[in-house]
Protein backbone atom coordinates (compact mmCIF):
# COMPACT_ATOMS: atom_id res chain seq x y z
CA UNK A 1 0.00 0.00 0.00
CA UNK A 2 1.01 3.21 -0.17
CA UNK A 3 3.50 4.88 2.11
CA UNK A 4 2.24 7.46 4.35
CA UNK A 5 -1.06 5.76 4.84
CA UNK A 6 -2.83 6.69 7.98
CA UNK A 7 -4.47 4.14 10.37
CA UNK A 8 -6.83 5.26 12.67
CA UNK A 9 -5.90 4.57 16.36
CA UNK A 10 -8.40 1.28 16.55
CA UNK A 11 -7.67 0.36 13.30
CA UNK A 12 -4.87 0.44 10.59
CA UNK A 13 -5.08 2.02 7.72
CA UNK A 14 -5.65 1.90 4.14
CA UNK A 15 -4.79 -0.41 1.18
CA UNK A 16 -5.42 -3.59 0.31
CA UNK A 17 -2.33 -4.64 -2.31
CA UNK A 18 -0.21 -4.53 0.35
CA UNK A 19 1.54 -1.30 1.65
CA UNK A 20 1.92 1.68 2.78
CA UNK A 21 4.90 4.02 1.39
CA UNK A 22 2.98 6.89 2.76
CA UNK A 23 0.42 5.76 4.76
CA UNK A 24 -0.10 8.32 7.70
CA UNK A 25 0.47 4.87 7.52
CA UNK A 26 32.56 -7.28 -7.04
CA UNK A 27 35.60 -7.62 -5.25
CA UNK A 28 36.62 -9.67 -1.92
CA UNK A 29 34.68 -7.11 -0.39
CA UNK A 30 32.11 -7.60 -2.06
CA UNK A 31 31.75 -10.70 -2.53
CA UNK A 32 31.01 -9.94 1.21
CA UNK A 33 29.26 -6.47 0.99
CA UNK A 34 26.07 -7.83 -0.85
CA UNK A 35 25.20 -10.39 1.76
CA UNK A 36 22.75 -12.94 1.10
CA UNK A 37 19.02 -12.43 2.67
CA UNK A 38 18.99 -16.10 2.22
CA UNK A 39 19.75 -19.03 4.01
CA UNK A 40 22.97 -19.38 2.55
CA UNK A 41 24.49 -16.31 3.12
CA UNK A 42 27.54 -17.82 4.43
CA UNK A 43 29.87 -15.17 4.51
CA UNK A 44 32.22 -14.64 2.27
CA UNK A 45 34.97 -11.89 2.16
CA UNK A 46 32.67 -9.74 0.38
CA UNK A 47 30.79 -7.37 2.68
CA UNK A 48 27.54 -8.83 0.92
CA UNK A 49 27.94 -11.94 1.38
CA UNK A 50 27.78 -13.15 4.81
CA UNK A 51 25.58 -10.68 5.33
CA UNK A 52 22.39 -12.07 5.49
CA UNK A 53 22.55 -15.76 6.40
CA UNK A 54 19.70 -15.09 5.66
CA UNK A 55 18.01 -15.57 2.16
CA UNK A 56 19.05 -12.20 0.60
CA UNK A 57 22.43 -12.04 1.44
CA UNK A 58 24.34 -10.10 -0.85
CA UNK A 59 27.43 -10.74 -1.96
CA UNK A 60 29.81 -9.36 -4.06
CA UNK A 61 29.78 -6.00 -4.00
CA UNK A 62 30.94 -5.33 -0.53
CA UNK A 63 33.91 -3.44 -2.36
CA UNK A 64 34.01 0.25 -3.12
CA UNK A 65 34.04 1.10 -6.65
CA UNK A 66 36.71 3.61 -6.70
CA UNK A 67 36.64 4.26 -10.39
CA UNK A 68 34.89 7.11 -10.34
CA UNK A 69 32.85 8.54 -12.05
CA UNK A 70 30.86 6.35 -14.91
CA UNK A 71 28.10 8.47 -14.40
CA UNK A 72 27.38 11.85 -16.11
CA UNK A 73 27.58 14.44 -13.79
CA UNK A 74 29.13 12.28 -10.92
CA UNK A 75 31.23 15.02 -9.62
CA UNK A 76 28.46 17.16 -8.71
CA UNK A 77 28.13 18.20 -5.23
CA UNK A 78 29.57 15.28 -3.72
CA UNK A 79 30.40 16.47 -0.58
CA UNK A 80 26.97 18.03 0.88
CA UNK A 81 26.40 17.92 4.26
CA UNK A 82 24.69 14.10 4.75
CA UNK A 83 26.16 13.79 8.22
CA UNK A 84 26.05 10.23 9.63
CA UNK A 85 23.55 11.94 11.84
CA UNK A 86 20.94 9.99 11.52
CA UNK A 87 18.80 11.42 13.83
CA UNK A 88 17.73 14.24 11.84
CA UNK A 89 16.12 11.58 9.93
CA UNK A 90 13.34 11.69 12.79
CA UNK A 91 12.49 15.16 12.72
CA UNK A 92 9.02 15.88 13.01
CA UNK A 93 8.07 17.55 9.96
CA UNK A 94 7.59 21.85 10.41
CA UNK A 95 3.76 23.20 10.19
CA UNK A 96 0.84 22.42 11.66
CA UNK A 97 -0.42 18.81 11.88
CA UNK A 98 -2.90 17.52 9.20
CA UNK A 99 -6.17 18.76 9.38
CA UNK A 100 -7.21 15.16 9.46
CA UNK A 101 -8.67 12.95 12.40
CA UNK A 102 -6.46 11.44 14.71
CA UNK A 103 -4.22 8.91 13.20
CA UNK A 104 -0.73 6.94 13.07
CA UNK A 105 1.10 7.42 9.96
CA UNK A 106 3.28 4.81 8.63
CA UNK A 107 6.29 5.19 6.25
CA UNK A 108 7.52 2.53 4.36
CA UNK A 109 5.80 -0.40 2.96
CA UNK A 110 3.30 -2.06 5.14
CA UNK A 111 0.81 -4.78 4.77
CA UNK A 112 -2.48 -2.51 5.75
CA UNK A 113 -5.00 -5.71 4.87
CA UNK A 114 -4.86 -7.41 8.13
CA UNK A 115 -7.44 -5.98 10.35
CA UNK A 116 -5.42 -6.22 13.27
CA UNK A 117 -2.71 -3.71 12.12
CA UNK A 118 -0.28 -3.01 9.43
CA UNK A 119 2.98 -5.49 8.98
CA UNK A 120 6.21 -4.11 8.13
CA UNK A 121 9.15 -5.91 7.39
CA UNK A 122 11.70 -3.96 5.46
CA UNK A 123 14.34 -1.28 6.97
CA UNK A 124 13.95 2.01 7.63
CA UNK A 125 10.47 1.44 8.04
CA UNK A 126 8.20 3.82 10.12
CA UNK A 127 5.67 5.03 12.53
CA UNK A 128 4.92 8.61 13.43
CA UNK A 129 2.46 9.00 16.38
CA UNK A 130 1.87 12.25 17.63
CA UNK A 131 -0.21 12.69 20.84
CA UNK A 132 -0.89 14.82 23.76
CA UNK A 133 0.22 13.12 26.89
CA UNK A 134 3.05 11.82 28.92
CA UNK A 135 3.74 8.28 27.49
CA UNK A 136 3.15 6.72 24.79
CA UNK A 137 3.15 2.06 24.82
CA UNK A 138 2.61 0.10 21.83
CA UNK A 139 0.97 -3.34 20.95
CA UNK A 140 3.67 -5.05 18.96
CA UNK A 141 3.84 -8.32 17.41
CA UNK A 142 7.17 -9.94 15.51
CA UNK A 143 6.89 -12.79 13.25
CA UNK A 144 10.91 -13.75 13.10
CA UNK A 145 12.56 -14.01 9.64
CA UNK A 146 14.65 -16.68 8.29
CA UNK A 147 17.23 -15.12 9.76
CA UNK A 148 16.06 -14.94 13.54
CA UNK A 149 15.31 -12.07 15.14
CA UNK A 150 14.17 -9.97 17.02
CA UNK A 151 13.88 -6.55 15.57
CA UNK A 152 15.14 -3.17 16.82
CA UNK A 153 13.37 -0.06 16.60
CA UNK A 154 15.28 3.39 17.14
CA UNK A 155 12.94 5.14 18.94
CA UNK A 156 12.71 9.57 18.13
CA UNK A 157 11.36 11.89 20.43
CA UNK A 158 10.32 15.74 19.16
CA UNK A 159 13.35 14.82 16.77
CA UNK A 160 15.82 13.43 18.95
CA UNK A 161 16.66 9.70 19.33
CA UNK A 162 16.22 7.98 22.47
CA UNK A 163 19.40 6.32 23.95
CA UNK A 164 18.06 2.72 23.60
CA UNK A 165 16.37 0.86 21.20
CA UNK A 166 13.09 -0.89 21.55
CA UNK A 167 13.35 -4.76 21.38
CA UNK A 168 10.42 -6.64 19.85
CA UNK A 169 10.79 -10.25 20.44
CA UNK A 170 8.66 -12.99 18.73
CA UNK A 171 5.05 -13.20 19.79
CA UNK A 172 2.73 -10.15 20.78
CA UNK A 173 3.36 -8.31 23.51
CA UNK A 174 2.52 -4.70 24.61
CA UNK A 175 5.42 -2.09 25.12
CA UNK A 176 6.04 1.09 26.61
CA UNK A 177 7.78 3.25 23.86
CA UNK A 178 8.61 6.14 25.44
CA UNK A 179 7.61 7.38 28.99
CA UNK A 180 8.39 10.36 31.57
CA UNK A 181 7.50 13.08 29.13
CA UNK A 182 6.33 16.37 30.04
CA UNK A 183 2.81 17.25 29.72
CA UNK A 184 2.11 18.42 26.24
CA UNK A 185 1.90 17.39 22.22
CA UNK A 186 5.12 15.23 21.30
CA UNK A 187 6.01 13.04 18.41
CA UNK A 188 7.32 10.15 18.48
CA UNK A 189 8.73 7.83 16.31
CA UNK A 190 9.35 3.98 16.01
CA UNK A 191 12.26 3.36 13.35
CA UNK A 192 13.06 -0.40 12.41
CA UNK A 193 16.40 -1.23 12.31
CA UNK A 194 17.27 -4.29 10.41
CA UNK A 195 15.85 -5.77 7.42
CA UNK A 196 12.80 -8.40 6.94
CA UNK A 197 15.55 -11.12 7.03
CA UNK A 198 15.07 -10.18 11.24
CA UNK A 199 11.26 -10.57 10.79
CA UNK A 200 8.23 -8.30 10.17
CA UNK A 201 6.33 -6.33 12.97
CA UNK A 202 2.44 -5.72 13.25
CA UNK A 203 1.65 -2.75 14.80
CA UNK A 204 -1.40 -3.65 16.73
CA UNK A 205 -2.17 -0.61 18.14
CA UNK A 206 -0.48 2.65 20.33
CA UNK A 207 -1.91 4.11 23.82
CA UNK A 208 -1.07 7.03 25.73
CA UNK A 209 -1.29 6.17 29.54
CA UNK A 210 -2.62 8.53 31.90
CA UNK A 211 -4.80 10.29 29.90
CA UNK A 212 -3.02 11.12 26.89
CA UNK A 213 -4.53 11.01 23.37
CA UNK A 214 -3.87 10.49 19.70
CA UNK A 215 -3.47 13.72 17.20
CA UNK A 216 -3.76 14.16 13.90
CA UNK A 217 -0.21 13.16 12.28
CA UNK A 218 2.26 15.55 11.20
CA UNK A 219 2.41 17.22 7.96
CA UNK A 220 3.22 14.82 5.46
CA UNK A 221 7.09 15.44 3.36
CA UNK A 222 6.46 16.61 -0.56
CA UNK A 223 9.76 15.15 -1.20
CA UNK A 224 9.92 11.22 -2.10
CA UNK A 225 12.76 8.77 -2.47
CA UNK A 226 12.61 5.33 -3.08
CA UNK A 227 16.20 3.76 -2.79
CA UNK A 228 16.90 -0.33 -3.67
CA UNK A 229 20.33 -2.33 -3.12
CA UNK A 230 21.67 -4.72 -1.14
CA UNK A 231 23.38 -5.60 2.15
CA UNK A 232 26.27 -2.98 0.83
CA UNK A 233 23.28 0.30 1.94
CA UNK A 234 21.62 -1.31 4.50
CA UNK A 235 23.93 -1.00 7.65
CA UNK A 236 24.41 -5.04 7.18
CA UNK A 237 26.99 -5.38 10.35
CA UNK A 238 27.87 -2.14 11.15
CA UNK A 239 27.51 -1.82 14.93
CA UNK A 240 29.54 -5.59 14.63
CA UNK A 241 33.66 -5.58 15.85
CA UNK A 242 34.31 -6.56 12.31
CA UNK A 243 35.43 -7.38 9.78
CA UNK A 244 35.19 -10.65 10.70
CA UNK A 245 32.24 -11.01 12.85
CA UNK A 246 28.46 -12.76 12.37
CA UNK A 247 25.84 -10.58 11.59
CA UNK A 248 22.67 -10.30 13.36
CA UNK A 249 19.64 -8.21 14.14
CA UNK A 250 21.64 -6.30 16.65
CA UNK A 251 24.46 -4.84 14.55
CA UNK A 252 22.63 -4.27 11.25
CA UNK A 253 21.29 -0.34 11.82
CA UNK A 254 19.85 0.67 8.62
CA UNK A 255 19.55 4.44 10.49
CA UNK A 256 23.30 4.55 9.69
CA UNK A 257 23.22 3.59 6.26
CA UNK A 258 23.59 5.97 3.20
CA UNK A 259 19.93 6.16 1.99
CA UNK A 260 18.34 7.21 5.40
CA UNK A 261 20.84 9.71 5.82
CA UNK A 262 20.64 11.12 2.40
CA UNK A 263 16.76 11.16 2.69
CA UNK A 264 16.95 13.14 6.25
CA UNK A 265 19.50 15.79 4.71
CA UNK A 266 17.56 17.02 1.83
CA UNK A 267 13.92 16.44 3.60
CA UNK A 268 12.10 13.21 1.57
CA UNK A 269 10.09 10.49 2.90
CA UNK A 270 12.00 7.27 2.32
CA UNK A 271 10.99 3.62 0.59
CA UNK A 272 13.73 1.74 1.14
CA UNK A 273 14.40 -1.72 -0.25
CA UNK A 274 17.59 -2.66 0.81
CA UNK A 275 18.05 -6.48 1.06
CA UNK A 276 20.72 -8.80 1.61
CA UNK A 277 22.00 -10.93 -0.81
CA UNK A 278 20.08 -9.63 -3.75
CA UNK A 279 21.00 -8.49 -7.35
CA UNK A 280 19.36 -7.53 -10.08
CA UNK A 281 20.47 -10.65 -12.61
CA UNK A 282 21.88 -12.80 -9.37
CA UNK A 283 21.77 -13.52 -5.81
CA UNK A 284 24.09 -14.08 -3.31
CA UNK A 285 22.83 -17.57 -3.14
CA UNK A 286 22.76 -20.10 -6.05
CA UNK A 287 18.40 -21.67 -5.64
CA UNK A 288 17.13 -18.16 -4.37
CA UNK A 289 15.53 -16.74 -7.42
CA UNK A 290 14.05 -13.80 -5.70
CA UNK A 291 15.98 -11.51 -7.34
CA UNK A 292 15.70 -7.34 -6.72
CA UNK A 293 13.45 -6.66 -9.83
CA UNK A 294 11.08 -9.67 -7.41
CA UNK A 295 11.45 -7.48 -4.31
CA UNK A 296 10.03 -4.77 -6.33
CA UNK A 297 6.96 -5.54 -6.70
CA UNK A 298 6.63 -6.96 -2.97
CA UNK A 299 4.98 -5.18 0.04
CA UNK A 300 7.06 -7.55 2.46
CA UNK A 301 10.46 -8.77 1.42
CA UNK A 302 9.34 -12.54 1.96
CA UNK A 303 6.10 -12.47 0.80
CA UNK A 304 4.79 -13.59 -2.59
CA UNK A 305 1.27 -13.20 -1.39
CA UNK A 306 1.08 -9.13 -1.13
CA UNK A 307 1.93 -7.31 -4.40
CA UNK A 308 2.82 -3.90 -3.94
CA UNK A 309 0.69 -0.55 -5.66
CA UNK A 310 3.32 1.88 -7.04
CA UNK A 311 0.79 4.06 -7.17
CA UNK A 312 0.90 4.47 -3.07
CA UNK A 313 4.02 6.27 -3.43
CA UNK A 314 5.56 7.37 -6.29
CA UNK A 315 8.92 9.15 -5.63
CA UNK A 316 10.73 12.10 -6.87
CA UNK A 317 13.68 10.28 -7.29
CA UNK A 318 14.55 6.08 -7.58
CA UNK A 319 17.85 5.13 -7.18
CA UNK A 320 19.42 1.72 -7.73
CA UNK A 321 22.88 1.09 -5.80
CA UNK A 322 24.33 -1.41 -8.68
CA UNK A 323 25.37 -4.79 -7.38
CA UNK A 324 28.57 -6.69 -7.51
CA UNK A 325 26.63 -9.99 -7.64
CA UNK A 326 26.04 -8.59 -10.99
CA UNK A 327 29.53 -8.62 -11.61
CA UNK A 328 29.63 -12.04 -11.42
CA UNK A 329 27.70 -12.66 -14.51
CA UNK A 330 28.58 -12.22 -18.43
CA UNK A 331 28.28 -8.23 -19.75
CA UNK A 332 25.47 -10.23 -22.36
CA UNK A 333 23.31 -10.82 -18.95
CA UNK A 334 24.14 -7.66 -16.63
CA UNK A 335 23.62 -5.38 -19.15
CA UNK A 336 20.09 -6.26 -20.76
CA UNK A 337 19.38 -7.54 -16.82
CA UNK A 338 19.49 -3.78 -15.98
CA UNK A 339 18.28 -1.88 -19.10
CA UNK A 340 14.88 -4.10 -18.99
CA UNK A 341 14.99 -3.38 -14.91
CA UNK A 342 15.23 0.04 -15.48
CA UNK A 343 12.23 0.17 -18.25
CA UNK A 344 10.08 -1.72 -15.47
CA UNK A 345 10.68 1.21 -12.94
CA UNK A 346 9.95 3.49 -15.88
CA UNK A 347 6.80 2.02 -16.43
CA UNK A 348 5.60 2.76 -12.87
CA UNK A 349 6.83 6.22 -12.09
CA UNK A 350 6.57 8.09 -15.74
CA UNK A 351 8.08 11.25 -14.34
CA UNK A 352 10.73 10.04 -11.61
CA UNK A 353 14.23 10.80 -11.93
CA UNK A 354 16.22 7.55 -11.86
CA UNK A 355 20.06 7.04 -10.71
CA UNK A 356 21.98 4.29 -11.26
CA UNK A 357 25.07 4.14 -8.45
CA UNK A 358 27.97 2.15 -8.53
CA UNK A 359 28.30 1.65 -5.12
CA UNK A 360 32.03 2.65 -2.87
CA UNK A 361 32.79 -0.86 -2.66
CA UNK A 362 32.81 -2.08 -5.82
CA UNK A 363 36.54 -1.85 -6.68
CA UNK A 364 38.49 -3.79 -10.27
CA UNK A 365 41.12 -5.54 -7.50
CA UNK A 366 39.08 -8.42 -6.42
CA UNK A 367 37.75 -11.12 -7.53
CA UNK A 368 41.06 -10.90 -9.71
CA UNK A 369 40.17 -10.19 -13.72
CA UNK A 370 36.59 -9.47 -12.70
CA UNK A 371 37.07 -5.69 -13.29
CA UNK A 372 33.82 -5.11 -10.96
CA UNK A 373 33.74 -1.40 -10.95
CA UNK A 374 34.86 -0.92 -14.63
CA UNK A 375 32.35 -3.19 -15.65
CA UNK A 376 29.56 -2.16 -13.39
CA UNK A 377 30.25 1.80 -14.21
CA UNK A 378 30.27 0.69 -18.20
CA UNK A 379 26.99 -0.74 -17.73
CA UNK A 380 25.22 1.89 -16.44
CA UNK A 381 26.40 4.84 -19.27
CA UNK A 382 25.36 2.01 -21.35
CA UNK A 383 21.70 1.66 -20.03
CA UNK A 384 22.00 5.56 -19.45
CA UNK A 385 22.37 5.53 -23.58
CA UNK A 386 20.03 3.50 -24.22
CA UNK A 387 17.07 4.88 -22.42
CA UNK A 388 17.92 8.32 -23.97
CA UNK A 389 17.65 6.77 -27.79
CA UNK A 390 14.37 6.22 -26.61
CA UNK A 391 13.77 9.85 -25.64
CA UNK A 392 14.29 9.04 -21.47
CA UNK A 393 16.51 11.91 -20.27
CA UNK A 394 15.69 11.66 -16.19
CA UNK A 395 18.21 8.56 -16.53
CA UNK A 396 21.59 9.46 -14.42
CA UNK A 397 24.75 6.76 -13.81
CA UNK A 398 27.16 8.30 -11.00
CA UNK A 399 30.31 6.29 -9.37
CA UNK A 400 30.82 6.95 -5.71
CA UNK A 401 34.59 7.27 -4.56
CA UNK A 402 36.05 3.95 -3.88
CA UNK A 403 36.54 2.74 -0.58
CA UNK A 404 40.31 2.67 0.91
CA UNK A 405 41.18 1.12 3.97
CA UNK A 406 39.65 0.96 7.12
CA UNK A 407 36.47 2.00 5.74
CA UNK A 408 35.02 -1.77 5.21
CA UNK A 409 35.14 -3.09 8.84
CA UNK A 410 31.34 -4.18 9.16
CA UNK A 411 30.82 -7.57 9.44
CA UNK A 412 31.78 -9.16 6.51
CA UNK A 413 34.07 -6.29 5.26
CA UNK A 414 31.00 -4.33 4.64
CA UNK A 415 31.10 -0.92 4.79
CA UNK A 416 31.14 1.07 8.32
CA UNK A 417 29.42 4.37 9.70
CA UNK A 418 32.31 6.34 8.04
CA UNK A 419 31.79 4.87 4.62
CA UNK A 420 28.39 4.94 4.67
CA UNK A 421 28.63 8.68 5.18
CA UNK A 422 31.00 9.02 2.36
CA UNK A 423 28.40 7.75 -0.07
CA UNK A 424 25.25 9.30 1.34
CA UNK A 425 27.46 12.68 1.04
CA UNK A 426 27.80 11.95 -2.65
CA UNK A 427 24.15 10.50 -3.16
CA UNK A 428 22.82 13.79 -0.97
CA UNK A 429 24.49 16.16 -3.58
CA UNK A 430 23.72 14.48 -6.96
CA UNK A 431 19.95 14.17 -5.47
CA UNK A 432 20.46 18.16 -5.03
CA UNK A 433 21.71 18.89 -8.35
CA UNK A 434 19.57 16.72 -10.06
CA UNK A 435 16.29 17.90 -8.42
CA UNK A 436 17.24 21.30 -7.22
CA UNK A 437 16.53 20.37 -3.63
Amino acid sequence: MAILALASAAASACGSTGGDGDSDASTAADAQADAPTAPDAAATAAPDAAADASADAPGVDARPDATADAAPDATADAAVDAAPDATVDAAPEAGPPDAGPPAVRYIGRFDTTPAAGPRGAYAASRAQVRFEGTEVSATLEQTNGFGGGPSYFDVYVDGVMEAAPLVVTSGVATQTVVAGLPAGTHTVEPVKRPEGNYGAVQFRGFTFPGGGRLLPPPPARTRKLEIMGNSVINGYGILGAGPVCTPNAGNQNTELAAPPISAAAVGADLVFLGVSGKGITKNYSATDTVTLPVIFNRTLPQSAAITWNHADFVPDAFVLFATGLDAEVDDSVMRPGYLDFIGTVRGKYPSAHIFLIVPATATDNYPAGQRARSRLAAMTQYVVTERAALGDTKVYAYSMTEYVGGQITGCDYHPNDALQAQMAAELTGWLRARLGW
